[in-house]
């Protein structure tokens, strides 16, 4: 079964912006790490915390830049960050190096890789070097 993203981005956004407003002192902390730096592919999580809905939700969440998947791995793992972004393999690699202290996936961005070249055939474009 294919699951549908898109659907499942504004069911979350509806029910976000059903959410009544909390107040600050009843915001839960929430420390977060994004697996790069600020830059496009992140611009989710920080229009969501610009926008306000982190707070609507009783979360305080303060979003620090990430060094790497890696990076952001071992951060949530040492307990230094309650949660982050990281690419799957990276994940699935440091749960194989740890089975007994495994993280879990809860959402996922993008689920084939972003990172590609597109041509049309007629331009002769066949190898990294063309």
């Amino acid at each position: 079964m294919r699951v549908n993203y898109r659907f499942c981005l504004v069911v979350i956004g509806a029910t976000i912006a059903a959410a009544p407003i909390v107040d600050a002192a009843e915001r839960a902390p929430v420390k977060f790490v994004m697996d790069w730096a600020f830059e496009g592919a992140q611009s989710i999580w920080t229009v969501a915390a610009e926008s306000g809905c982190f707070q609507q939700n009783g979360l305080e969440v303060k979003i620090d830049r990430g060094f790497g998947s890696g990076d952001a791995v071992s951060k949530v793992a040492s307990g230094a960050y309650d949660i982050g972004v990281s690419d799957f393999n990276t994940l699935i690699s440091y749960n194989g190096a740890h089975p007994n202290e495994k993280l879990i996936a809860t959402f996922v961005v993008s689920d084939k890789s972003p990172t590609s070249v597109v041509t049309l055939k007629k331009n002769n474009i066949t190898k990294p070097q063309d």
